[in-house]
């Protein structure tokens, strides 16, 4: 694995969830582990907002100065240097959902591509920017853009919480696919929550199954159940 992983994307693509989930397996592997929260833009569904619960599994969490209080500047702090300091620990970096986000990524372009890293589009064709091929294609165009770094993967995340079909998942996988190809690049994972997994034609998870993650859903808060 690499030692940076950045997981970047449109609000709703799940790249929070993902992050957090990543986080958690590199510490239950024992790995020293660092979890950035880079997003200045979004206040709600924040990474940061675990850093009590990482931190008692042995992680370390850096997430934007005033995250969780009524102070609304978009800022962060100099700790952030951290991750590229520390060679020993493994960093995941979750950065802001849109192209003005994406910019708070572009500030450290320079110390990641001097590193070991690999940069993850997550995609989410249930939301109303990514529904398409073009449109995916168009959001990764501008992300890379603002953030100066280039996309090596997609990661097919479609869902909708817990009312995630399977067959939803089936038929957003050609988009992704389509889109993929167009920028030259793979789909390099599948997120799904287990009980999305359980349900998926036998023919599709034996086809994809190297790359099918499971995830859990850290950020689904209870009200919206």
């Amino acid at each position: 694995m690499t030692r940076i992983t950045v997981h970047i994307g449109h609000y709703g693509s799940g790249k929070t969830e993902l992050s957090l989930n990543l986080m958690r397996d590199l510490l239950k592997q024992g790995e020293k582990a660092m979890l950035v929260d880079l997003d200045i833009v979004n206040p709600y569904f924040r990474s940061g907002e675990h850093k009590e619960a990482l931190e008692r599994l042995g992680g370390k969490v850096i997430r934007p100065n005033y995250e969780g209080t009524n102070v609304d500047v978009p800022s962060l702090p100099p700790d952030v240097s951290r991750a590229f300091i520390e060679k020993d620990t493994k960093v995941v970096l979750d950065v802001g959902g849109d192209p003005s986000g994406a910019k708070a990524l572009g500030r450290y372009h320079q110390d990641i591509e001097d590193d070991d890293y690999v940069v993850k589009c997550v995609v989410n064709t249930a939301r109303p920017f990514t529904k398409t091929s073009e449109d995916i294609v168009e959001m990764v165009r501008n992300l890379e853009s603002s953030s100066k770094l280039k996309v090596d993967m997609l990661v097919n995340n479609t869902n909708v919480a817990r009312e995630t079909t399977a067959e939803m998942l089936v038929e957003s996988q050609p988009i992704v696919e389509k889109a993929a190809e167009i920028l030259g690049i793979k789909v390099g994972q599948i997120g799904a929550i287990n009980e999305t997994i359980e349900k998926l034609p036998k023919e599709f998870y034996e086809k994809y199954k190297e790359i099918i993650v499971p995830i859990e859903l850290y950020m689904r808060k209870d009200w919206m159940d």
